[in-house]
C-alpha cells in the first residue's frame, strides 16, 4: 500500500485468562509506511516474581490509517481508525533468562567448588570392545 500512512500504531497484547502478567506500557510507533518499517513496544510485569506464567497473547494492530497525497506527498488530514489482528505470541519459560557469557570457564568451574561436583562411572557390561574389527561388528552394537 504506497499511497497509505499508518499512524499512532500500536499493538494491543492480552494474555490467556488464567495469566498474572500485567501490562506496564506500550510506545507505540508514530507512523509506518511501507517504506519506512517502525517498531512497536509492549511491556509486561510479573504480579509474583518468583513465578514464572507460561502463556499465549492475542494481538491486534491498532492505527489510523491516512491516504498520502501522491503529488505532495502529504497524508490527508484526516484519517480512519482501523484495527487487524496479528499472529499469536508464545510466551515460554525460556524467554525469562538471559543468556551469561562466560569469559574464563575455568575460573568460574573452580570456582563452583567440589562439594558441587559429582563424578559417576559407567562399564557397558555386555560389550567385550568398543573397538570393532570390521563392519559387521559396528552393526551388531544395537
Amino acid at each position: 500500500m504506497p499511497d497509505t500512512i499508518l499512524e499512532e500504531v500500536s499493538v494491543l497484547c492480552t494474555p490467556e485468562e488464567d495469566s498474572e502478567l500485567v501490562e506496564d506500557f506500550i510506545i507505540p510507533a508514530p507512523a509506518i509506511t511501507n517504506s519506512a518499517p517502525a517498531t512497536i513496544y509492549v511491556s509486561f510485569s510479573r504480579s509474583d516474581p518468583g513465578q514464572f506464567d507460561t502463556t499465549n497473547f492475542t494481538n491486534v494492530l491498532k492505527f489510523t490509517s491516512k491516504e498520502v497525497d501522491p503529488d505532495t506527498g502529504d497524508p490527508e488530514e484526516q484519517g480512519y481508525d482501523d484495527e487487524y489482528e496479528v499472529d499469536a505470541l508464545s510466551l515460554s519459560v525460556g524467554d525469562y533468562f538471559i543468556p551469561t557469557y562466560i569469559g574464563n570457564f575455568q575460573g568460574t568451574w573452580d570456582a563452583v567448588g567440589a562439594h558441587n561436583e559429582v563424578s559417576s562411572t559407567f562399564a557397558l557390561s555386555s560389550m567385550k570392545s568398543i573397538q570393532g574389527n570390521n563392519r559387521d561388528d559396528c552393526a551388531n552394537l544395537d
